[in-house]
């Protein structure tokens, strides 16, 4: 976010949505569900709407395919704009609720508990 925190809306949206596309481009390669997209980062699911034996390792997948993706698209924008742009991935593993939302055919996809939000946390690199 410091990246956008200074800029006008519109360069900044010019910065953050091909990053976006491309992180949600890898997500829906491997079969994922992009769940949400809040701010300058997205939520994905892989199990969910369409259940995968698969799923964990489709979202590791997904994961090197969008660090690869937003790193080629990184240099274009480092050479033309002189911007450093970067993303960080987390990853997950755990239950989520799944339940419709009245009578529509919107299902709505929450976390019983900190699962899903865990892997976003910011957290020190592991020391070995």
């Amino acid at each position: 976010m410091e990246l956008l925190a200074d800029r006008d809306p519109e360069e900044a949206r010019k910065l953050l949505d091909p990053v976006l596309e491309r992180m949600m481009e890898a997500v829906h390669r491997y079969e994922g569900t992009v769940n949400q997209v809040m701010g300058d980062g997205i939520m994905a699911l892989f199990g969910a709407p369409v259940a995968h034996e698969d799923h964990a390792v489709r979202a590791c997948y997904a994961a090197l395919r969008m660090q690869d993706a937003v790193k080629q698209y990184a240099e274009a924008v480092r050479r033309t704009e002189g911007v450093l742009v970067q993303i960080r991935v987390g990853l997950n593993s755990g239950e989520v609720v799944v339940g419709s939302i009245g009578r529509d055919l919107h299902m709505d996809y929450r976390r019983p508990t900190w699962p899903v939000g865990w892997s976003g946390w910011p957290r020190p690199a592991p020391s070995f």
